[in-house]
């Protein structure tokens, strides 16, 4: 029996012991709590011995059972090969079989799919390096000839510690890790060569899903990010969007967020946030962005049973999202879907309103036109370049521009805390310079510079629009030059300046609590959609029924009184309406992504 210390175990680098004793092949971990591998001498097929570097070896233990995972040993030294080899014989009646491995740097040869692993070779068949099947997370075609490997995290929650776990050098626990290899394959002469060669690893290494499995598919989906019509396809732990071309597998612990946001225009962004992110070609997208018309359709099925419906499948707060057939806006289906099986809120504009009633404000970033989202407590930039910019990251924020009053448009510079440049939004119209205002206003952790200047403009603002309204109140209706006196010598006023007797406090309380900043002090708080509270009705309506009999003139103003009712009930029918989507929607509170 021979016993041989500080061996590592394959891809995982746990530090153990391997013991060699009369027909067994015994290794044993440090680690509290882990399983130990035993090999008997019949199951062993070959004892392979290869070069690391120039001072680590590796033995790799093939199987005569194909279908079982090769073993992969790693720490032993130079002079060890002698004595292994013997020790192998006596014990398990094979000796060591050495491998030549290339250490000169070489990046090229020739690729051989064996059956757990594949090889790159030289000419002189002398190994460049391998690859385990069980350590790639996905093959993506990037380009013609061009094909990207991506490799599984080997232990995510130890990405913050400590360099020292395993060791120095050799690959530990800690330090740098291979997350991907780009592979060039030439043409030969059958043509596309890296096709035959992407479907071939997608077999072995099964990587390929399922078609069983498909939980909900959709097809033409229009994503800005990264551009294209695209289909999806979910499964129970991954979703994978392609094109004839181009397939990316996402797992679900992926995203990190998810938004919807409505444009002008009648259209509706839906964001997927992930971290890490993916890569395409050169590029790398931490965000994929889908955009749909509000009145697109579809309708898709779930294959699911009625109890993962329920409870698998079922948001956090345990209501169920999905249905067993799904139909209705595309956004509101697939965004459902999402949130279902990634178990993440989607977090939406609520509050904001510009001057012409959107959530968004229309602004530039750099040369790009987009939209700016204040929500409650980030900003959000669409299109180009995404932007997530969290209320403490800004340092402070600055109106640029407004003092120049023959120029309609004003700009708004962010400084950031972590950054030495500052962001700027320019072109927004003036007509959104007060609701904006007003936003940073209520945001008492965001420094304004000049905070008094626009407290002082804002004021002014609403005195002005004060004695607008006193003013209309001489206005006099005339017909043929002559007042609308009522009985006593008073003069009838328009009813839009009359008490809004259609206004209870008791009655609207529900409604205003909804904008309260208690909404937003926790990530999972249900709160409801902005779009709940949109306007109910033509302020160019006109209602001649004559409510006043006592009025001396035959001619009537407009009234306002049955039509703000109408709005009332409309709104309460339409809230009454409306399906259970409210926990759906979630804060966009702050939250430091690990």
């Amino acid at each position: 029996m021979a016993t041989y210390s500080n061996v590592k175990l394959g891809l995982t680098h746990e530090v153990g012991d391997m013991v060699i004793s009369k027909q067994k092949l015994e290794w044993k971990s440090r680690t509290p709590d882990t399983n130990d591998i035993v090999v008997s001498a019949s199951e062993i097929k070959n004892l392979e011995w290869l070069n690391i570097d120039r001072k680590k070896k590796l033995m790799r233990v093939t199987f005569t059972d194909k279908s079982k995972e090769w073993l992969r040993f790693i720490g032993f030294a130079n002079d060890d090969e002698i004595e292994i080899d013997k020790v192998c014989k006596q014990n398990l009646g094979k000796g060591l079989n050495p491998k030549m491995v290339n250490l000169s740097g070489q990046s090229w040869g020739k690729f051989v799919l064996r059956g757990q692993d594949m090889v790159c070779r030289t000419e002189n068949k002398h190994i460049v390096f391998t690859v385990p099947y069980q350590s790639l997370s996905q093959s993506v075609i990037q380009g013609r000839n061009e094909i990207s490997l991506e490799f599984k995290n080997k232990n995510p929650d130890a990405q913050s510690s400590s360099p020292q776990r395993g060791g120095s050098g050799g690959g530990g626990g800690g330090g740098d890790e291979l997350v991907e290899m780009r592979i060039f394959i030439p043409d030969d002469d059958e043509g596309a060569a890296y096709q035959e060669f992407h479907q071939t690893l997608m077999k072995k290494a099964k990587l390929e899903s399922d078609k069983a499995d498909i939980i909900a598919w959709f097809k033409d989906i229009l994503f800005r990010v990264p551009r294209g019509n695209k289909e999806i396809y979910f499964y129970p732990q991954h979703f994978l969007f392609r094109t004839d071309t181009f397939a990316y597998r996402i797992q679900y612990k992926q995203i990190k967020r998810l938004f919807v946001f409505e444009q002008p225009g009648e259209k509706v962004a839906f964001l997927v946030h992930l971290s890490p992110g993916i890569r395409q070609g050169n590029q790398t997208y931490g965000y994929l962005i889908m955009e749909f018309g509000e009145h697109d359709i579809c309708s898709t099925k779930i294959n699911a049973t009625t109890e993962q419906l329920r409870n698998e499948y079922a948001s956090k707060d345990g209501k169920q999202i999905l249905d067993k057939e799904m139909s209705g806006p595309t956004y509101d289906v697939l965004s459902r879907v999402f949130m279902a099986l990634s178990k993440i809120k989607i977090i939406a504009a609520r509050k904001f309103e510009s001057s012409d009633g959107q959530k968004c404000v229309s602004c530039s970033f750099g040369a790009n036109q987009g939209l700016l989202y204040p929500l409650e407590k980030s900003m959000f930039f669409i299109w180009k370049p995404v932007s997530y910019i969290r209320h403490a990251d800004i340092e402070h924020v600055e109106i640029l521009r407004m003092e120049q009053g023959t120029v309609r448009l004003f700009d708004l510079q962010l400084k950031l805390r972590k950054k030495e440049t500052s962001i700027v939004f320019t072109g927004i119209d003036r007509a959104d310079y007060e609701p904006l205002m007003r936003y940073f206003l209520a945001k008492p952790n965001i420094a304004i510079v000049d905070k008094s200047v626009h407290e002082s403009r804002l004021s002014s603002s609403m005195l002005s629009s004060s004695r607008s309204t006193r003013t209309r109140k001489n206005i006099r209706a005339s017909n043929a030059n002559a007042d609308i006196q009522l009985p006593g010598g008073a003069t009838a006023l328009d009813d839009e300046d009359e008490d809004d007797e259609d206004y209870d406090m008791d009655a609207d309380k529900d409604m205003l609590e909804e904008d309260d900043e208690a909404d937003d002090t926790h990530f999972e708080n249900i709160v409801e959609h902005d779009s709940e509270l949109g306007s109910g009705g033509d302020d160019n309506d006109n209602d001649n029924d004559d409510e006043n009999g006592k009025m001396e003139m035959s001619i009537s103003p407009p009234k306002k009184k049955k039509r703000k009712k109408e709005k009332k009930a409309a709104a309460a029918d339409k809230k009454g309406s409306q399906p259970e989507d409210d926990h759906m929607i979630d804060s966009d509170e702050d939250v430091d992504l690990k």
